[in-house]
């Protein structure tokens, strides 16, 4: 391989410099200035409120970054205040305000912005959001005032809503210890709630500008607004507490099960079959389940398609998923619940398999209305009853098992879900970079997992749940046109090119998950693809891969693949319950194997870290994929077990994103 990838590309997949963070502390409150806004806003050490931001969405539900200039911060014995201007950019639309952070020793923020339209600018929300965490809030009380001043006492949801838990919001009372809580004022507009773990979001969101309001909006050129967010403290007032560095963890590794390895499988979408077979081999290393194959009529796909998705069965042993996208459209190109269009339309299916000679073992089906996304209180369109469609596959594809729910994410299934007697299987996928795309709010998906996963088995009633192609890319906007570009290879929500694919991050990233999926019930899990936005392994393609473009003699594959290629092969074996100091920095899965037990552990943050091992004493091998021997491990399926070296590890060290397998036999 040719020079050696810089410290972003192996971490990140890209030259792009994460956001610098500021750590501020006054009295009893510490929180982190990143971009503008604030993050993890404490009290006395513990998450108060995971973020508040005043954000700017444009007419597809993508966030315009603010240019943020002349950022000014001023300590004193009494508070702090930071002030900074910010433009953001859409087109040819520019909206810019100022914007004011004041924090008291006393225990109060706030955070204040004023602005104007410097033309006439099209958004679908432009005003505060406050993220309350998970941890210490959900199912606990909160007191919410209203807008007339009226006062409700509730608790934030534990079953994930998919309507607005909350509405007409001035203020937000809830506790943060035993004998200490937080109050937010909410200025400007009514403001209401949305529970972000419909999108994986770690977080319930509060934001401006009902949704029953319609959406895009515009801003009048010229015409200036103001909102503010303030934040009072009551009870114990201990004071903030900041990070001592140390970061060692420890992990306890117990006998008793609680899970099993899901099956793997990886996606594949006509457009990068070609590119597909070229690394049939890679991907019949991994002994994968299932690839998940998309067929959409009405996006050009037929026969050829299917013959396709019948070679790459035949050169990678893999089973196929047909993940069929159905028209339903009339002659006038309009939704249609029309039974004769959806016999036509499955009809249309299976002639192109039959034609193809290719098998599918599941058959999940959708109308492609539902990839866009609809209120739950709103009109939906006009389409046939799901049980008549799931009805017309089985007819269509008899020997198939039928996978119902959405090929969207879990926000739609939670909002319509099947009709559970007609299916075999219920599935959706999820996004991790719907609202946001920095490297913690990616990360702090993962901590939603588990409650989507509890909310989805309760829909199931028993029936295998599956989670369908997953990946850090959006491969579909329900919300927008379509996913955004992302040209210049950045951090970029809603976008379908995540650079972080390619990266260490994204291994550690899917680990993450998976340790979640095995102890969450998931029956099978699609995480990635061969090739192509969300690969596992290089190919030419239509955009920069850097550093991987230049060892294209060598047929290199991403970090991930090894997690994949590591994992698939177990699917089905018991997963020991293992305890984590710290799990949202470190994830852990324990496993029994044929050969002995395999303990995978993964770091989610850019800092070294030091793991305390409890329950392994014996001599085991062990595997890194880390930034030292990411060249290594990008050379081929062999190349992480090249790292491999003998110990009886009491503690093991984990470099940023670093993944480890322990294995004992």
């Amino acid at each position: 391989m040719s020079r050696d990838p810089s410290l972003g590309i192996r971490l990140y997949g890209t030259e792009e410099v994460p956001p610098e963070s500021r750590g501020i502390a006054v009295g009893p409150l510490s929180a982190i200035l990143q971009s503008g806004a604030l993050r993890a806003v404490s009290l006395g050490g513990r998450e108060a409120i995971r973020g508040i931001a005043f954000v700017v969405r444009d007419e597809n539900w993508g966030t315009c970054i603010p240019r943020i200039a002349g950022m000014e911060i001023a300590d004193s014995d009494d508070g702090i205040r930071i002030s900074y201007d910010a433009e953001c950019v859409n087109g040819n639309q520019v909206l810019a305000y100022t914007a004011i952070i004041e924090a008291s020793s006393e225990g109060s923020l706030s955070f204040s912005v004023k602005g104007a339209a410097r033309s006439a600018f099209s958004t679908n929300r432009t005003g505060f959001v406050v993220l309350h965490p998970l941890d210490g809030v959900t199912g606990h009380p909160v007191t919410i005032t209203h807008t007339d001043g009226s006062v409700d006492q509730a608790f934030f949801p534990e079953a994930i809503q998919p309507t607005q838990p909350f509405l007409d919001i001035r203020a937000l009372r809830h506790s943060v210890s035993r004998d200490s809580s937080v109050t937010c004022i909410l200025e400007g507009d009514a403001y209401e709630m949305e529970d972000q773990r419909n999108w994986t979001d770690a977080s319930y969101k509060t934001y401006i500008r009902p949704l029953s309001r319609p959406w895009p909006y515009t801003l009048d050129a010229g015409k200036e607004f103001s909102q503010r967010v303030r934040l009072s403290v009551e009870g114990a007032t201990l004071a903030a507490t900041r990070d001592d560095n140390d970061r060692v963890d420890t992990i306890s590794i117990r006998e008793d099960a609680v899970g099993r390895v899901p099956e793997l499988m990886l996606a594949v979408h006509p457009d990068y079959a070609e590119a597909t077979l070229g690394v049939a081999d890679h991907v019949r290393c991994t002994n994968v389940s299932y690839l998940v194959c998309t067929f959409d009529a009405s996006a050009g796909h037929g026969t050829e398609a299917m013959e396709q998705f019948r070679r790459i069965s035949e050169e990678t042993g893999a089973r196929l998923v047909l993940e069929a996208v159905l028209p339903l459209r009339d002659d006038y190109g309009r939704f249609t619940a029309d039974p004769k269009v959806l016999e036509a339309d499955v009809a249309a299916v299976k002639q192109a398999a039959d034609d193809a000679g290719v098998a599918f073992a599941v058959v999940a089906a959708s109308a492609a209305c539902y990839h866009k996304s609809y209120q739950p209180t709103g009109e939906w369109p006009d389409a046939p009853p799901l049980a008549a469609v799931y009805a017309a596959v089985r007819r269509a594809f008899p020997k198939a098992l039928i996978a119902g729910g959405m090929h969207s994410y879990f926000t739609e299934l939670n909002r319509f879900p099947p009709p559970i007697d007609a299916i075999d299987i219920i599935t959706h996928t999820t996004c991790p970079i719907v609202h946001a795309a920095d490297d913690i709010s990616v990360m702090e998906s993962l901590q939603s997992l588990p409650w989507i996963f509890r909310t989805a088995q309760t829909l199931a009633h028993g029936k295998r749940y599956w989670i369908g192609p997953t990946a850090l890319g959006m491969r579909l906007n329900p919300y927008g046109a379509s996913p955004a570009p992302n040209p210049g290879n950045i951090r970029k929500a809603m976008a379908e090119l995540d650079p972080r694919q390619r990266g260490l991050f994204n291994a550690a990233w899917t680990l993450g998950y998976l340790t979640r999926a095995a102890a969450g019930g998931v029956a099978g899990l699609c995480l990635s693809s061969p090739v192509g936005p969300f690969g596992i392994a290089w190919q030419p393609m239509d955009w920069s891969q850097p550093w991987f473009d230049e060892q294209a003699s060598a047929s290199p594959i991403f970090p991930v693949y090894h997690v994949i290629a590591g994992i698939a092969p177990l699917a089905g074996a018991v997963v020991r319950a293992v305890d984590c100091s710290e799990p949202s920095a470190l994830a852990a899965i324990a496993l029994d194997t044929c050969d002995g037990r395999q303990v995978w552990l993964a770091n989610l943050t850019p800092e070294p870290r030091v793991a305390n091992l409890q329950g392994l004493g014996l001599t085991s091998v062990i595997e890194r994929l880390d930034a030292e021997t990411f060249t290594a491990c990008c050379s081929g399926p062999d190349g992480f077990a090249s790292t491999a070296t003998v110990a009886t590890p009491s503690s093991v060290a984990l470099g940023a994103y670093a993944v480890l397998r322990i294995s004992q036999t």
